[in-house]
């Protein structure tokens, strides 16, 4: 009995001092929900931004710095718009970081950067093929002699000189790709010179969400000829592109010669980039029109893919 009563004394007592320090013990609230938010899963935009490389950073505040802290009109903004953008470019060593290659076609060089992680098949989509796939050929190349494989899909409403040209690498659609589905007037190259004709449109998100059926395009050249003012809204943070769930990664974009609205646009379209600081625009020139290559930054998957 002596023994069964130390046994239950010295249990009772462990017990005792079990629950003292408990109950003594300072339970820090803040460091619980911090804990508790440590281990939730972010959203997707903070995950996202966080994989921002640094000299993106310090090209951004360039940029902001030219587009806006400086009140100037459109066309002063137009105007100026190569020089400015190529200053951030020289400023925060944009080649170097980058390491994109130029990709010549006919009239213009396009650029894109080459995977540093392998998937198993790239997606190329072209917008306004212009009986011209010199680039495409040149980078479909580049991807090969690499091992990796790509997916070419490209529309462009005339099929002579671009059906059969465009299907040597990959599928042909006979459409227009705009902001709205319809049957409208758009400028097109025929007989090496551009005419206004009307066109069938397809709406670029019907495109490519249900036509193409795809959630990331890896490598996006829109040449869509004045198309591309009523798709900016595929940049923008919360845009419908985002809702739907697509993304793309590298742009290669032209920006047609525009009307004095036009160029209101095009200015509210690249304050809007650069205070979003989700995509970076490189390599500009200038001629009649603005051609530039944009790259998604806000996108884990395209910097790990293609920025390590």
């Amino acid at each position: 009995m002596n023994m069964l009563f130390k046994y239950l004394l010295l249990t009772a007592g462990c017990f005792a001092i079990f629950v003292l320090l408990y109950k003594t013990e300072p339970v820090d609230d803040n460091v619980t929900k911090s804990s508790r938010t440590l281990i939730q899963p972010k959203s997707s935009k903070i995950q996202l931004k966080s994989f921002k490389p640094t000299f993106f950073e310090e090209w951004n505040s360039c940029v902001a710095q030219k587009f806006l802290a400086i009140p100037m009109t459109a066309e002063d903004f137009w105007g100026s718009f190569e020089k400015k953008s190529r200053a951030c470019d020289h400023d925060t060593n944009v080649t170097q970081h980058l390491r994109a290659i130029p990709l010549q076609n006919s009239d213009e060089v396009k650029y894109a950067i080459l995977p540093v992680r392998k998937t198993p098949n790239d997606v190329f989509v072209t917008l306004g093929i212009g009986q011209d796939i010199n680039a495409e050929v040149k980078f479909q190349k580049e991807m090969q002699n690499i091992g990796l494989n790509v997916s070419f899909y490209g529309a462009d409403p005339i099929v002579e000189g671009n059906s059969v040209l465009y299907s040597t690498i990959g599928k042909y659609f006979p459409f227009a790709v705009g902001e709205k589905a319809g049957f409208s007037t758009a400028s097109v190259l025929l007989d090496e010179r551009y005419i206004n004709m009307p066109v069938v449109h397809v709406d670029i998100y019907y495109f490519l969400k249900d036509i193409l059926d795809k959630n990331v395009i890896d490598y996006f050249w829109m040449d869509s000829e004045y198309a591309e003012y009523g798709t900016f809204d595929i940049f923008y943070e919360n845009g419908k592109l985002e809702q739907l769930g697509i993304t793309f990664c590298q742009m290669s974009l032209e920006v047609h010669s525009p009307s004095k609205e036009q160029k209101e646009q095009f200015m509210i379209f690249i304050k809007r980039v650069v205070e979003e600081k989700w995509f970076g625009f490189f390599f500009t020139e200038q001629v009649s029109h603005i051609r530039m290559w944009i790259f998604n930054f806000g996108s884990e998957y395209c910097v790990h893919k293609f920025l390590n």
